[in-house]
């Protein structure tokens, strides 16, 4: 994802789904010990295997993980 693309989803479903807590990176990268947004932030954008996938997207609307409930209802 691009910054941007990023802020867009983070704002439709909050950081904390975007992450991945069972990915390899979190525990490498010690990512429960990091409280700066703006350096969680940058790992996600470097390191794309903490986010949750898939992501949806639809205009402004977002999910992470898989969702076909929410998808089927977008046009």
């Amino acid at each position: 994802l691009s910054k941007r693309d990023l802020q867009s989803v983070r704002a439709a479903v909050g950081f904390k789904n975007l992450i991945n807590p069972q990915a390899q990176d979190y525990k490498r990268l010690n990512m429960e010990r990091i409280t700066s947004p703006n350096l969680q932030e940058e790992l996600l954008l470097n390191t794309p295997g903490l986010l949750r996938t898939p992501i949806g997207r639809n205009g402004k609307q977002a999910t992470v993980g898989y969702a076909p409930e929410v998808w089927e209802s977008w046009e």
